[in-house]
């Protein structure tokens, strides 16, 4: 008989992870409230009252841990042949029943508490909703490894030949890898981040730099206004440096001891330091796949592998990645999820008509123009200097974007690509289509152009200016494909 076949609660040190969680929140959410009550009661005779204040604070206390103690008391769950049931809530009860068959995904994690006090998170996800469905804040790793396998029972394809199986690690980077991937990533987004920190930064102390006689030292890089070669230089280089060194770094923590075990024709994910994530992936629920890598990084041959299942919770997603691994591994992997694609995405590789060039140079022409008009109104008869950078990004963004572009239609698979820094390949298989919709404005009809939208549960995929009878052609063969497929969606 399963050991959770009877209301069961959670490990009782859950009463301190409930009791964290809920006091961090509420800092959170009222630390706006917080800062203005601490600087009205400054100002006034109340911090001379130490018995009040002292009264005040165990009064907080004592409500966020009778909380915790309830909310831990009235948290129950079990399990039967076809359901988990779970029943929460102090005043207001909640019972949730999930079908095992609908389970999309459990993840087992664990953050720094729960690494301090011995415990991990269970997480069950469906695709029924983007949010987590359920969580289970502490359960000892036994416990937890247990529910999982009991939760996952008549939810997994299994077969005679693979029943007994011994795990095999198909992909485990070593800890130089996974560093080498995070600095060979695509940084502009967080460099553009950093910047504009650093800037408000130095704004806003700049006077404390003055007021320390650092002048000679930094004033011909930042605070001399007529330098603007220097000036710029500096916080370009700057952010430039802190940008890699969080990105390796973040890299480098989300990822640490990356581990991916195939078993019984599921892949375990194992992952992280200070929050680690354990995950398991059947092949039949995954709705799409993107292949990332950009230049530097298919040079020293690193692509990672995003995967989209049904409506996975939002802050869950970057755990459903695979970085560092090789070409190789790239198409083995392949083969195991998506049978037969290497061999069928070979040729017939598509571009966009025209039309998409004419829309990025005009995108570019906009974008060039607006940024000459500020360079004018703040360098005056210098704002050419802006050109000298700005004109070559053009010319390389409009190039880049359409020679990366392309989409390819085969028998079972819809492969597009796509990127500027990074090129990106997004693989669906046709029995996962949900919906195609044909796109068209009035300004692509003037053109015969149209595009195609392709939705499945996870996530949607774009054909993009193609001629008006591609389009339509398209969308019919991908209607009936989808239709006549016997193979389930999910």
């Amino acid at each position: 008989m399963s050991s959770f076949s009877s209301p069961t609660r959670q490990s009782g040190k859950g009463i301190i992870i409930i009791f964290l969680v809920n006091f961090y929140n509420v800092i959170k959410k009222s630390i706006g409230v917080i800062i203005a009550f601490g600087v009205v009661v400054e100002r006034k005779t109340i911090l001379e009252n130490k018995i009040l204040i002292v009264l005040i604070s165990v009064g907080i206390l004592s409500f966020f841990i009778i909380h915790a103690i309830l909310t831990y008391r009235h948290f129950k769950f079990h399990i039967t042949t076809t359901n988990f049931y779970l029943t929460k809530g102090i005043l207001k009860k909640e019972n949730t029943v999930i079908p095992k068959a609908t389970i999309q995904n459990i993840y087992i994690k664990q953050n720094i508490i729960q690494q301090l006090i011995n415990v991990v998170a269970l997480n069950v996800e469906t695709a029924g909703d983007e949010t987590t469905e359920i969580e289970i804040k502490a359960l000892s790793k036994v416990q937890a490894a247990q529910l999982k396998q009991e939760l996952l029972v008549n939810n997994t394809p299994k077969t005679s030949a693979n029943n007994d199986a011994q795990p095999t690690v198909f992909h485990k980077p070593s800890a130089k890898k996974i560093i080498l991937e995070g600095f060979a990533l695509n940084h502009f987004k967080t460099f553009g981040v950093i910047i504009t920190v650093l800037y408000s930064f130095f704004q806003q102390n700049r006077h404390y730099i003055e007021n320390l006689k650092l002048e000679d030292k930094v004033k011909h890089w930042y605070l001399i206004d007529d330098n603007v070669f220097f000036k710029i230089s500096f916080f370009v280089i700057l952010s430039i440096i802190i940008t890699i060194l969080i990105s390796a770094g973040k890299t480098f923590f989300v990822n640490y001891n990356l581990s991916v075990v195939e078993k019984n024709n599921n892949l375990e994910i194992k992952k992280g330091l200070l929050k680690k994530t354990h995950l398991s992936l059947t092949p039949s629920r995954i709705q799409n796949i993107d292949i990332i890598t950009n230049r530097l990084r298919k040079h020293l041959d690193l692509y990672t592998i995003a995967i989209k299942q049904a409506m996975t919770d939002k802050k869950t997603k970057d755990n459903f990645s695979i970085i560092a691994l090789n070409k190789t591994q790239i198409h083995v992997f392949l083969d195991k999820i998506y049978a037969n694609y290497n061999s069928q995405n070979t040729t017939g590789l598509q571009k966009p008509e025209p039309y998409y060039v004419r829309l990025l140079i005009l995108f570019m022409s906009l974008i060039v123009l607006g940024i000459n008009i500020i360079a004018f109104l703040v360098l005056k008869e210098q704002f050419w200097v802006v050109n000298t950078f700005l004109l070559p990004f053009a010319f390389f963004y409009i190039y880049i974007k359409y020679k990366k572009i392309y989409y390819c239609i085969s028998d079972n698979y819809i492969t597009v690509g796509s990127g500027l820094i990074d090129t990106k390949t997004e693989i669906t298989a046709h029995h996962k289509i949900q919906m195609v919709r044909y796109s068209q404005s009035m300004f692509q009809k003037l053109k015969n152009i149209a595009s195609v939208k392709i939705y499945t549960a996870s996530n949607e995929v774009n054909i993009i200016y193609v001629t008006q009878r591609k389009a339509i052609a398209i969308t019919n063969y991908l209607l009936y494909k989808a239709e006549s497929s016997n193979k389930d969606w999910l």
